[in-house]
C-alpha cells in the first residue's frame, strides 16, 4: 500500500480521494487511491461513488497534492 507521501509525489498538483488504511495521531500514513484529478468539482462528484463495503472499515480523505500557497506569498490569518 502506498504511503500518503508517495501518492502526493506521484500526483503532484492534483486532488486525491484516498481510502485511508493506516493513520496515527500525526495524520494519515497510507491508503488506497480511489480517484485523482486536476478538477476539484470532479473529485466532489466522485466522492458519491465510493463503494460501501461492510467487510472493510476505512476512512476517506480528500487531499491536494501540491503547493497550496505559492513560494514567496505571505499569508495573514
Amino acid at each position: 500500500m502506498p504511503t500518503i507521501e508517495q501518492l502526493k509525489a506521484e500526483y503532484d498538483g492534483e486532488w486525491l480521494i484516498v481510502l485511508v488504511t493506516d493513520w496515527d495521531k500525526s495524520g494519515i500514513i497510507e491508503g488506497e487511491l480511489f480517484h485523482h484529478s486536476n478538477d476539484k468539482d470532479e473529485i466532489v462528484r466522485k466522492m458519491g461513488e465510493i463503494p460501501k463495503n461492510k467487510n472493510k472499515n476505512y476512512y476517506m480523505a480528500v487531499l491536494y497534492a501540491g503547493q497550496l500557497v505559492p513560494e514567496g506569498t505571505g499569508v495573514l490569518l
